[in-house]
């Protein structure tokens, strides 16, 4: 099997939580500079494996940042449900 298939590559190349936080920073310094909103959108396979994608959704629209999320759903449950719309909203 390729390593490619198993993902192990992706598991060991993923921004950690400190390294995502900075382009979020970046993000919002270039939004800032130009002068127009932001618009970032989660995405993978299925975003809600991530440890910290609470956290970097709610570091995101703490500058007011709009927030997205594409993938898998099959992680959303009554629980993280409640738990992303009080993060969202």
């Amino acid at each position: 099997m390729l390593e490619s298939e198993t993902y192990d590559s992706e598991i060991r190349n993923e921004f950690s939580t400190a390294d995502s936080k900075r382009v979020i920073d970046s993000f919002v310094s270039f939004c800032s500079d130009v002068g127009i909103g932001g618009l970032i959108n989660f995405t993978g396979g299925d975003p809600l494996l991530r440890v910290d994608i609470y956290e970097l959704i709610a570091y995101a629209r703490s500058f007011g940042i709009k927030v997205g999320m594409f993938g898998n759903p099959f992680q959303v449950n009554d629980d993280v449900a409640e738990r992303l719309k009080k993060i969202w909203c």
